[in-house]
């Protein structure tokens, strides 16, 4: 992406390369390397059509970088992108990429509400361990309080 002269609708990364075709409506994820995940190593080509794109998401960090695409109707997926099916690490600026990617997805969309796929339910996420340490100070506070009076 970077190098004068290269495919802007092209973004390589250390072991994926991730490829849009706007006349097609596509976005082909073509990992390769031997630091793969079992997923990746079992579908090395993945090709989306840009309808099923829910969000494109990236970041340009200071040393590192990268881009990472959610499906509609599935949970977004945590961790580092370069381990996910649909993301890469890139050592190049990711955002004249991403922000091509969001514009031929908004065109690509589905328009009607029956094309839309049903929302899955979250489930609630159980309190972290801070909120375990706040109840538990509040409640030792209180209950110290009032005993010693």
């Amino acid at each position: 992406m970077g190098a004068p002269g290269a495919d802007p609708n092209r973004l390589t990364g250390s072991f994926c390369t991730v490829t849009l075709d706007p006349d097609a409506r596509t976005l082909t994820f073509e990992h390769r390397g031997r630091l793969l995940t079992d997923e990746q190593k079992a579908t090395p080509t993945v090709v989306l059509p840009l309808a099923v794109i829910s969000n494109v998401r990236f970041k340009k960090g200071r040393f590192s970088h990268w881009f990472r695409v959610e499906l509609r109707g599935a949970p977004p997926k945590t961790g580092g992108a370069s381990v996910d099916l649909h993301g890469l690490a890139c050592d190049s600026d990711p955002t004249a990429f991403a922000e091509r990617v969001r514009a031929a997805v908004a065109v690509a969309a589905p328009m009607y509400a029956d094309e839309l796929p049903e929302p899955q339910e979250l489930e609630p996420t159980p309190p972290g361990w801070g909120s375990r340490v706040g109840k538990f100070v509040g409640r030792a506070v209180v209950d110290g309080f009032f005993n010693t009076r």
